[in-house]
C-alpha cells in the first residue's frame, strides 16, 4: 500500500468517528447532565419534605402538650386532695398521709413554692418516678418572657439538687395562660401540680434558685 492510499485510508477512519462516535458522546453528556439536573430536583424537594415534616412534628408536640395539660387539669379537678396546712402530725391518719395536696388556688409565694417542690422531689424519689417534665407559661399581662425564664431557671437549679440522678428532668415553655402565670409539673407523664404567679412575680427566695 503507497502513502496515498494509507492517506485516504486514514481520512475514510477519521471521517467514520467524527460521524459515529460524536455523537454517542454528545448523547452521553446529554444523559449526564439530565441525570445532574435530576438530582438537584430531588434533593431540593427531600429538603422541603424534610422542613415540613419538622414543622409538622413540632406543631403536633405543642398540641399534645397544650391537650395533655388541659385533660390532666379537667380530670384532676375531682380527685381528692388534702390542703398544705395543718402540717402531718404523728396522729395523722395514713390515708390521709397518702391523699396529694391540692394544687394551691392563689398565687405562690416563697415559702409555699418551696414547700410544694421539696413535696414533689420527695414523691419522686420516695416511688422511684422516672421522669419529671416543668412547663412554663408567661401570664396575660407579663410583657417579657425573662420573667418565665426566671421562673424556669431557679426551679430547675433547685430540683437538680434534690432529684435522683437518673430522673430524666426537662424544661420546657409554652403558650400564654389565660390568667397569671404559671409552672406545671408532669411526673411520668401526668400532671403532679401546677404553680400560678402574680404578675411579674419570680417568688425568689435565698432558698430557690
Amino acid at each position: 500500500m503507497d502513502v496515498r492510499q494509507k492517506q485516504l485510508l486514514c481520512y475514510r477512519v477519521t471521517s467514520f468517528s467524527s460521524r459515529c462516535v460524536s455523537p454517542v458522546f454528545a448523547h452521553v453528556i446529554s444523559i449526564v447532565r439530565h441525570l445532574h439536573s435530576f438530582v438537584k430536583i430531588v434533593q431540593m424537594k427531600v429538603k422541603q419534605i424534610s422542613k415540613r415534616l419538622l414543622i409538622s412534628i413540632a406543631l403536633a408536640f405543642c398540641f399534645f402538650l397544650t391537650a395533655s395539660s388541659l385533660f390532666a387539669q379537667e380530670k384532676s379537678k375531682d380527685a381528692p386532695c388534702r390542703p398544705i396546712a395543718p402540717e402531718d402530725t404523728a396522729n395523722t391518719p395514713s390515708e390521709i398521709r397518702a391523699l396529694p395536696y391540692c394544687f394551691p388556688t392563689t398565687p405562690v409565694n416563697c415559702e409555699t413554692a418551696l414547700f410544694y417542690l421539696d413535696d414533689l422531689a420527695s414523691k419522686v424519689q420516695k416511688n422511684k418516678f422516672e421522669s419529671v417534665i416543668v412547663i412554663g407559661r408567661i401570664g396575660k399581662r407579663e410583657k417579657s418572657a425573662r420573667y418565665n425564664q426566671t421562673r424556669l431557671n431557679s426551679v430547675k437549679a433547685y430540683l437538680s439538687r434534690r432529684l435522683p440522678k437518673d430522673v430524666k428532668f426537662v424544661m420546657a415553655t409554652g403558650e400564654k395562660a389565660e390568667g397569671n402565670a404559671q409552672l406545671e409539673f408532669y411526673v411520668d407523664g401526668k400532671l403532679f401540680n401546677v404553680f400560678s404567679f402574680a404578675r411579674n412575680d419570680v417568688a425568689s427566695c435565698a432558698g430557690l434558685g
